[in-house]
């Protein structure tokens, strides 16, 4: 990639979600085709295994809209008063309520309560864009930046960045277009392409009335979230990356928007700082310092180059770095960073990204409790994106400059709530970004890795009521727990007699460990490699086996039916492939693309009724009058693209969920009987 070399960018702070990978256990892979990759080293980082990963680029769609959302729900809920309209002191005549209010008075402020008091986001036009639409316009050069992507030093052919849509925007419709002369990378300081364009909002044709050509734009994103999308800052997710280094992907939101020039301007003196960096250590990419976030006196290592290891060349070019090679730089050096894979997870959420599922220290990641970084290029930008408009010393820079250092104008307050207000403090160094996807060309000062309880972003699974039990607990599970929950909230009727078994993951019979005289099946076995064993001993095919009609039960657990891994508790594990480390939902990858063949009801999918959705019962976050709970949605109300908030209705889930668990194959502990972690 061709950087021009000078000083620093404004940290990334990537999301890097651990999760699930393939473990072999199904023939299918995620997004990549059969066979493994050539040989990369960096593979051998990766505990979901080698894998083709697919080099035809973007495809599917993508959600574009223009302009900033006129967010009212979330100024309601946080009770903002220093925006442009002081919302919250001159409330519109319909709101019953005054902000922050816990109306419906249980407990919580969130976005129901602000449904309640008459507050309702007005929907924004969206334009749902096709991946194929985007190559026929950009394949024929519309302006003259090249033909595909105007970053070939960067992404592969067929491969985007939000700057190329923009490309596409301009070239498709009658209401935008380019002004004058557009920078290139290598002209311009920062290293990007700078340009102005004008907007039609009024559609008049004339480009001419005032504040329709600007050279501030940039742009938010929303990540995928798939049929699961919990309300959540709609505007987007604030980043300090600039556009044409900024991959698009399948089902993102980009929202382009018409910026503060006090918002611009710190981006510029962030982008030049990060070229200057990156010229003062002679081209090289170096990170200072690497920890956790709970022991910042012992880094995990200081002061290393970061090399390319070239895992995502099916979207970048040979050479580019990105946030996730600062890992596998460090696994180079003996440190123990792992990787795996996640494809479409269980809600729909297309995420086909990697994600570090192992670090030194605290070890792997289990369920939803994942592993955060926050990579701040110079720390000084820090604490640029906040929550709060009570919080002290926001917008702390130069309003003309954008530097910290001298402050002659400040930001009006005005432009700060704007532009660096986010609903979750997302945005500038952290952001859900993948980090094999955040490129990283000019370094960090610092890399700060901490653990953190996932369970409400937006890849969770519709809510969660069990908490990521790992395969290596042991629990008492009430099968009719939920229908008895829902009888004490009054949604159902008739208490049922409780259901409790044990669940713990067992231990499959070995050559080392045979039990009595039953035979461990081997290759030569009829259903060899078959996970259902019940498929064929049965009552009703040819029954093979302990007479034909006596297979044992695990009883003893409280379990009265036929389950596949506690027979292999005398008979072996028929052959499953090997486990790839993780301890808990295995569902949430192994679904979609990815369901587990003949593993019997872990293999289906089932229909979860609206009044039998335990989470379209509870609200949750954010205590009223509680100024620094970071969260203000209600778990039980999905997202109506920019609307107001309803319950989730009926859906289809995968038989093992956030909720229940199958007695044939409950996982995670019948995943980890018979999928064993090397040793």
């Amino acid at each position: 990639m061709m950087i021009k070399k000078r000083k620093a960018l404004p940290g990334l702070l990537a999301l890097i979600l651990a999760g699930c990978g393939s473990d072999n256990s199904t023939p299918d892979t995620p997004e990549p085709g059969p066979g493994p990759t050539p040989d990369n080293p960096a593979w051998e980082y990766v505990e979901s295994g080698k894998m083709e990963l697919n080099t035809n680029g973007l495809k599917g769609h993508i959600n574009v809209t223009f302009d900033y959302m006129n967010e009212q729900v979330w100024k309601w809920i946080r009770g903002i008063t220093k925006d442009s309209d002081n919302f919250c002191l001159t409330l519109p005549d319909n709101v019953t309520q005054p902000c922050n209010t816990d109306v419906n008075g249980d407990g919580f402020v969130n976005a129901l309560d602000a449904n309640l008091a008459g507050i309702v986001n007005q929907q924004t036009d969206i334009s749902r864009v096709s991946a194929e639409e985007i190559h026929r316009v950009l394949s024929t050069n519309p302006d003259g930046l090249g033909a595909g992507t105007a970053r070939p030093d960067i992404f592969k052919e067929g491969s985007y960045s939000v700057f190329d849509l923009l490309r596409y925007m301009v070239a498709t419709r009658d209401d935008l277009k380019f002004i004058g002369e557009i920078t290139t990378p290598d002209d311009s300081e920062y290293n990007t392409h700078e340009f102005t364009l004008a907007y039609d909002r009024n559609g008049n044709g004339s480009f001419s009335d005032e504040g329709e050509e600007s050279s501030n734009w940039h742009f938010r994103f929303t990540q995928s979230m798939g049929k699961a999308g919990l309300y959540r800052d709609h505007s987007g997710e604030i980043p300090f990356n600039r556009m044409d280094m900024f991959l698009i992907k399948e089902e993102q939101r980009i929202r382009f928007i018409d910026a503060s020039s006090s918002f611009k301007a710190r981006l510029k003196h962030l982008w030049k700082s990060e070229a200057d960096r990156l010229a003062s250590n002679n081209g090289k990419v170096i990170v200072d310092s690497i920890g956790w976030s709970d022991d910042p006196e012992n880094p995990i290592a200081t002061n290393f180059e970061v090399k390319a290891h070239n895992l995502r060349n099916d979207v970048f070019q040979e050479g580019v770095i990105t946030n996730m090679d600062v890992f596998l730089t460090l696994a180079d050096m003996g440190h123990d960073f792992r990787l795996t894979w996640w494809p479409t997870l269980e809600t729909g959420a297309i995420v086909n990204s990697f994600a570090l599922s192992r670090a030194p220290v605290l070890g792997k990641t289990v369920g939803l409790r994942s592993f955060v970084t926050t990579t701040s290029v110079l720390n000084e930008f820090g604490n640029d994106i906040f929550f709060s408009d009570r919080m002290p010393g926001v917008c702390n820079f130069d309003a003309v400059t954008g530097r910290s250092d001298t402050i002659n104008t400040p930001v009006p307050m005005t432009d700060c709530v704007r532009d660096f207000w986010s609903a979750f403090g997302i945005g500038g160094y952290f952001g859900n970004i993948n980090n094999d996807l955040w490129l990283m060309p000019f370094g960090a000062e610092n890399v700060v890795l901490s653990k953190q309880d996932l369970n409400n972003a937006g890849y969770h699974s519709l809510g969660t009521k069990i908490d990521s039990f790992s395969k290596n607990e042991t629990i008492q599970w009430d099968y009719n727990w939920r229908h008895n929950a829902l009888v004490e909230k009054g949604v159902k009727t008739g208490f049922i007699d409780s259901d409790i078994v044990t669940l713990r993951t067992l231990t499959p019979a070995t050559e080392e460990s045979q039990h009595g005289k039953a035979p461990l099946l081997n290759e030569n076995h009829f259903g060899w490699k078959v996970a259902d064993c019940t498929l064929c001993h049965n009552e009703e095919a040819a029954p093979q086996g302990h007479g034909g009609y006596s297979w044992p039960v695990n009883a003893a657990d409280g379990f009265d039916e036929i389950q596949p891994y506690y027979c292999s508790t005398c008979h072996g594990n028929n052959g499953a492939p090997e486990a790839h480390g993780r301890e808990a939902r295995c569902f949430w990858c192994h679904s979609e693309d990815m369901l587990p063949k003949n593993h019997g009801p872990a293999s289906t999918r089932k229909l979860l009724k609206h009044e039998d959705n335990w989470i379209n019962t509870v609200t949750t976050r954010r205590k009223a009058g509680d100024d620094n709970n970071m969260y203000g949605f209600s778990d039980n109300h999905s997202e109506v693209l920019e609307g107001d908030e309803k319950g989730y209705g009926d859906r289809w889930v995968s038989s093992n969920n956030d909720y229940d668990f199958t007695k044939k194959f409950p996982d995670p502990f019948s995943c980890g009987t018979c999928h064993q972690d090397k040793q």
